[in-house]
């Protein structure tokens, strides 16, 4: 039976909510240097080329850039999985950007580990944001999937809720504008709001409201 979260349609100047975890739910990422190289990839796939004419980073890879047609309003990568809140601008902007990051990163992931196949489990998912609630929902049940992980949700550094709690340390290449824009642009009410449902149980309701499990 198919998934109800495969993408079947595309829509320009729209919202959809990615995610997909690892073949036989196994861990994509296993250090430190696995998540600092799916980062990279965003960072160099969204920034201004222009911005990154004198970029010298060791993970420096020739990747398509998608700056002005997809925009990235939150994420978090955990273990075996990732999720990720993008708006596309043109209809076809998406499934071309969500191809070329997880197969960059699979066949970084398989050079170094020495394997061989897929590493996430089938297609990416994706289900289109209707509405600004919706969105402010989803990006919610995103942030908070660190829950659990050291330093808690706030400070896990491998989301982008950082940002959200600090931010003049944010990249130029995440932009929470249109998720703030819900919350009169204030990164302090965005932030309560977050921590109304900071528990196991308001996640897990989140979750199952979702069918995201």
């Amino acid at each position: 039976m198919p998934h109800r979260n495969v993408l079947r349609e595309l829509a320009a100047d729209t919202s959809y909510h990615c995610y997909n975890r690892g073949v036989e739910r196994r861990d994509i990422f296993m250090d430190a240097q696995d998540y600092r190289v799916f980062l990279t990839r965003l960072k160099l796939m969204l920034s201004d080329p222009e911005s990154l004419k004198n970029d010298k980073a060791p993970e420096r890879v020739r990747i398509k850039s998608f700056f002005g047609r997809i925009e990235l309003h939150a994420y978090c990568l955990m273990p075996n999985h990732f999720h990720l809140l993008l708006h596309q601008v043109s209809d076809d902007s998406m499934v071309e950007f969500m191809r070329t990051l997880s197969t960059s990163y699979t066949m970084y992931f398989n050079k170094k580990y020495e394997r061989v196949g897929s590493l996430f489990q089938g297609r990416y998912k994706a289900r289109r944001v209707d509405n600004a609630a919706y969105a402010t929902h989803i990006s919610r049940y995103i942030h908070l999937n660190a829950l659990s992980m050291p330093g808690g949700y706030e400070r896990y550094e491998y989301s982008s809720m950082q940002f959200l709690k600090e931010p003049y340390i944010a990249p130029s290449w995440f932009d929470p504008s249109r998720l703030l824009d819900d919350f009169g642009g204030s990164y302090d009410t965005y932030r309560k709001f977050v921590e109304e449902y900071a528990s196991l149980d308001e996640f897990e309701y989140l979750e199952d409201r979702f069918d995201l499990a």
